[in-house]
Formats: structure tokens, C-alpha cells, sequence
């Protein structure tokens, strides 16, 4: 599989990130997967809860690579009364949302190429404001369903805790270049949307998506409760 990889990335480098994505979602189906099948609610919010989180490991590994002196430097860290930090800042937002190469930007991109009309996008500052009035709060990071959505899943903190460790092994085995991270998370959420289409519009697969994305994308991973 890795020799596939790289003779793909040596003809387009944005191979890995499509294979990736591809690989990481069927894993994530196969793990959360019951007797009546793959919910299709609770994995929009895993796929969602990882790529929030790859946004701030994009910004903190790029960060390293330009030689970036602490974490301070480029997140405004919060701490919450328990000692919990959590990261805010214009980087973790430009990857997030606002650079033409953002996860959000890169997954209109991909659904206007396979023909998915993803509707009216989310309020993105509602989304942010919500996480960070929230922040300290246990109803942080808790996944606002549409009505006739949701259910007794784990929490998206209790899915990134889980997920994360092989979905960032295979960011390096897939993305060696941490610049393509958003592109795989990105392609994630299109084929997580795609597949559900048949369940639920396009634009309820991709609030459900973001309700999980954002606040993931501030946790402090290695301090999170279990939800």
C-alpha cells in the first residue's frame, strides 16, 4: 500500500490525500459499525470531531516547521477554571475555514466537483462564537442535532481520544507534507457526505460535520475528559 502511495504522489501529490481519506473513513465505518449497521449521524460527528482536530495539528506542525518558538506564538491559548487549555487564534481559522486551501473551502470544492450541492453553509461565527461561550462548560463540544438527528452517541471528544492516534499515523503515511493534511480531511468529510445522501441532505450532513469540526478544533487532546 505505501509503495502505491508514493508512485500515486509522484504523479499527482494530492493522491495520498484522496487515498487516505478514503482508507480512514472505511476504517472509522468498520470500528463504529452495530447490528443494524453504520449510524449515519454518529459518523459525520467522527469524521467531523478529526478533521476539526487536523486543523490544529496542520497550524502546530507547520508552525514547528517554520521554526515557531512555543505554542504561544501562534494560538491564543485559553485555560479553563479545571486547567484545561484550549486553542483559539486566526491560524487554527484560516485553516479551518478561511484560506482558498481550508477544510471547509476544499470540501465545497470537492462536492461541487462529484455534483453534491451542499446547500447553505453553516453560520461559521455562530459555530465559533457557540464554541468559545461554551469553553469551561460540559456542554462544550456537544453536537447540536438537527431536529430528527442524533442520539446516545459518544461525544465528539470521546471519538477524537479514540480515532486520533492511527488517523495521524496515516496522515504521514498518506500526507508526509503536513500543507495536505486540510486536503485529506476535507476529502474525508465529501466521501462521509456522499455516502449519506441517502439518509439525509447534503447540507444537514454538513452542519453535523461542523457542530462537531469546530470544537474539536480547540481541544487540548492529552487533557479532554471522555464524554
Amino acid at each position: 500500500m505505501i509503495d502505491y502511495v508514493n508512485q500515486a504522489r509522484q504523479q499527482d501529490p494530492a493522491a495520498g490525500a484522496r487515498l487516505g481519506a478514503l482508507s480512514l473513513v472505511e476504517r472509522i465505518k468498520q470500528a463504529i459499525k452495530g447490528p443494524r449497521g453504520v449510524n449515519a449521524d454518529y459518523l459525520l460527528s467522527v469524521v467531523g470531531a478529526m478533521a476539526g482536530y487536523t486543523a490544529q495539528e496542520t497550524v502546530r506542525e507547520l508552525a514547528r516547521t517554520h521554526g515557531a518558538p512555543s505554542e504561544q506564538a501562534v494560538f491564543t491559548i485559553l485555560q479553563a477554571a479545571g486547567g484545561q487549555k484550549f486553542y483559539f487564534g486566526d491560524p487554527l481559522n484560516r485553516v479551518l475555514f478561511e484560506l482558498p486551501r481550508s477544510i471547509l473551502r476544499l470540501t465545497q470544492e470537492f462536492a461541487n466537483a462529484v455534483g453534491i450541492d451542499l446547500g447553505e453553509i453553516p453560520d461559521i461565527n455562530e459555530l465559533a462564537g457557540h464554541a468559545a461561550s461554551t469553553v469551561g462548560y460540559p456542554e462544550f463540544g456537544l453536537i447540536r442535532y438537527p431536529e430528527g438527528h442524533g442520539g446516545p452517541y459518544p461525544a465528539p471528544v470521546t471519538a477524537l481520544r479514540h480515532f486520533w492516534p492511527q488517523w495521524r499515523e496515516d496522515l504521514e503515511v498518506f500526507c508526509p507534507n503536513p500543507e495536505h493534511w486540510p486536503l485529506l480531511a476535507a476529502s474525508a468529510i465529501c466521501e462521509t457526505i456522499s455516502q449519506v445522501q441517502g439518509v439525509m441532505t447534503p447540507t444537514v450532513a454538513l452542519r453535523i460535520v461542523l457542530e462537531a469540526a469546530v470544537p474539536m478544533s480547540k481541544v487540548d487532546i492529552n487533557a479532554a475528559p471522555v464524554g
